[in-house]
């Protein structure tokens, strides 16, 4: 394992977190509505895919085993 994958999954961790929270009452109409939140989400969106890279870059033999990463499934 990478010395920054731990680091890596935190992030993914913490922004599916905070997307979670930030959304779990909204609805379409309101998310749509509202460029503060789209914004938010569209930024943890964009850090859990740069983690994913990054760890796909790094680390693929663990990506590809983990049951809950998309990779090779």
């Amino acid at each position: 394992m990478h010395a920054k994958s731990p680091k890596w999954l935190d992030d993914i961790v913490r922004s599916g977190a905070f997307i979670v929270k930030a959304t779990a009452d909204a609805t379409f109409a309101d998310f749509d509505a509202d460029l503060l939140l789209r914004s938010a989400v569209e930024r943890h969106v964009e850090i859990i895919g740069e983690a994913l890279r990054r760890l796909e870059r790094t680390d693929p033999q663990d990506c590809r085993a983990h049951p809950r990463l998309p990779y090779g499934h």
